[in-house]
This record gives structure tokens, sequence and C-alpha cells, in this order.
């Protein structure tokens, strides 16, 4: 049965994940040691994690969402597209992203197609500004590369960066047997954060949900420890400060 990300969520709060750690004692030298090393491991996957996830550069701050999200799945049938949307929205608000309330405008894109190059064009086409750093052969590239998935994301903003638009496309002619499910959990986390495409992190996280056969089919408790670092990362920080918090949140 699938773990339900409100569940996860709670479990890892109530653990005090984005608490401050607190020093434990041991009578036992040998458990200290260990403990020690397991806290050094620790960090260092999630050291991994955020490099690998692409979301810093050298000066470039998070990105996230404060414009409240709108999700909208096409090309799935009316339950699936249903499912989709849910899925975005609980993620959303689990996290601690804005939701929008009502009838609202699609700012939260999924696309399930089976004409990849051509949903990119249109894609392209419809927000030409976010390709204008795009070689314009690019998406040809991108589209006859292999690739079950493509992201984009709209930001506003340098010094607090606002994510105002997300698109995610998956090709359903490469899905070899992903469930509805695992779709849902990869679209209602890829567009979360601003992840770089393609993504080069771990295959335990969902992120690689269809680039390996024995990937994760579901968001893992790293997944949810990252976006939880992430909406609660103090946006006043620069990006090295923003980059160490957002570690030691995940390794707790």
């Amino acid at each position: 049965m699938r773990r339900t990300l409100v569940t996860l969520l709670s479990t890892l709060l109530a653990a005090g994940i984005a608490a401050p750690a607190v020093a434990q004692t041991s009578d036992s030298a040998e458990t200290a040691v260990s403990a020690a090393s397991e806290e050094e491991d620790r960090v260092a996957k999630a050291r991994a994690m955020v490099k690998q996830a692409g979301l810093f550069n050298e000066s470039r701050t998070l990105a996230r969402w404060t414009t409240p999200i709108c999700p909208k799945a096409y090309g799935f049938t009316d339950e699936q597209a249903n499912q989709v949307e849910a899925r975005v929205r609980e993620v959303a608000q689990a996290v601690g992203a804005p939701v929008a309330s009502g009838k609202c405008r699609a700012n939260y894109n999924v696309y399930l197609t089976s004409e990849f190059a051509r949903t990119l064009s249109g894609l392209r086409a419809t927000k030409k500004r976010l390709f204008d750093n795009m070689p314009i052969n690019r998406l040809e590239q991108i589209a006859n590369s292999g690739a079950s998935v493509f992201w984009l994301y709209d930001i506003k903003g340098e010094d607090r960066r606002d994510i105002t638009y997300a698109s995610v496309v998956i090709d359903r002619t490469t899905l070899a047997g992903k469930s509805i499910g695992t779709m849902s959990d990869f679209a209602a986390y890829v567009g979360m954060a601003e992840f770089a495409w393609p993504s080069g992190i771990s295959p335990e996280s969902i992120l690689q949900a269809f680039s390996y056969e024995q990937a994760t089919n579901q968001i893992t408790e790293w997944d949810a420890k990252l976006l939880i670092g992430i909406y609660r990362q103090n946006l006043a920080l620069d990006a090295r400060a923003q980059r160490e918090n957002l570690i030691s949140a995940i390794a707790r």
C-alpha cells in the first residue's frame, strides 16, 4: 500500500527534522563512534543529493512557489487527471507551498503525450521567453535523446525567487508499465522546486522514476525531507547559507 505523503511528513516533522539537533550522550564509546559515523554518512548523502538536484549555483538562491499553485493535467483520462491534480495539491499543502482555491488559472501543467517532440515544440511556441537561452536545435536533441520526461519553470525575482509556472511533460510511449501513482508522485514532486534537467540525482529519488528500471516509484523519505527543507528555508539568506541549512535539514 502506498504510504500517503501527509503521513510520511507527519512522521518526519514529529521527529524534528527541521529543528535544531540535540547532542546525544552514551556510556559506550563504540556506540558514540558508530553514531558519529552514521551522521557523517547522512550529511555526505544529503550534500550529494542537493548538488545532484542542481538547486544552487555559486550565487543563485533557492526558488519555490509563493504564487498559489493551480494544477492541470492533460492527456490523461478524467479519473487519472483528477488523481494527478489532487496529488499535486496534496504534496504542495504537505510541504507548505501555497495552493489556489476554487476556480483558478492553471500554472502547474502536467502533460502525458504520445507526441513528445510535438508537445515540447508547443511549449516553446506558447512559452517562448523561457527558451530564449536554449539553442534552436536543443528541443530536437532532447526529443531524440530517449528522454521520457522534461520539465521547465518560469521564475520571477532575483534575491527572492518565486516559481510562477511549471510544466512537466511525460512521454507515454516510454512508460514501460509505470503506474498512475508513480506518474502522480513524479509530477507532484518535480514542479515544486527548481530541479535541474536532466536530473543527476540518485535512483533512490522519485526524480529518477523514468530513468532507471529499478528506481523508486514514489516520493521517498529523503525526497520529502528535501522539499520540507526548501519550504522552511529562510529566503533572506545567501545561496551558501541556504545550501548548508538544507543539507542539515535533510541529514537529520
